[in-house]
């Protein structure tokens, strides 16, 4: 499981805001986890995520999904800092990356037994 703020660091990374090691600036860094709050309660309602969010720095975000994220939150940060495409070709890349992130919505196994009735 990652955070959140490890989620923000790899996007500011991979958009060459900060280097490896370097610390963001609040503002890049409530940039990001904004975006991340609000595009995560736009999956919820469309039934993408199924883990939760707390806060930042809680293990939340699964291991399998961390990186289709790192590129969503990307794309959608990316203009802010005058880098990547608008319009059509954030929303195209958007889609593809949804997709992803849907065939990776496999919810997985409690481990609770469930009981089987007849009629």
């Amino acid at each position: 499981m990652r955070t959140l703020a490890e989620l923000s660091a790899d996007v500011l990374q991979r958009l060459r805001i900060t280097g490896a090691g370097e610390t963001a600036s609040a503002e890049d860094t409530t940039l990001v986890e904004s975006t991340y709050t609000s595009k995560f309660a736009e999956w919820r309602r469309r039934g993408l995520v199924w883990w939760t969010y707390t806060d930042r720095s809680t293990e939340e975000i699964p291991d399998d999904v961390f990186s289709v994220l790192v590129d969503l939150i990307e794309n959608e940060v990316a203009g802010s800092f005058g880098k990547g495409e608008g319009g059509y070709a954030k929303r195209e890349q958007e889609r593809m990356l949804l997709r992803d992130l849907r065939q990776l919505n496999i919810k997985p196994a409690s481990g609770e037994p469930t009981s089987f009735v007849t009629y």
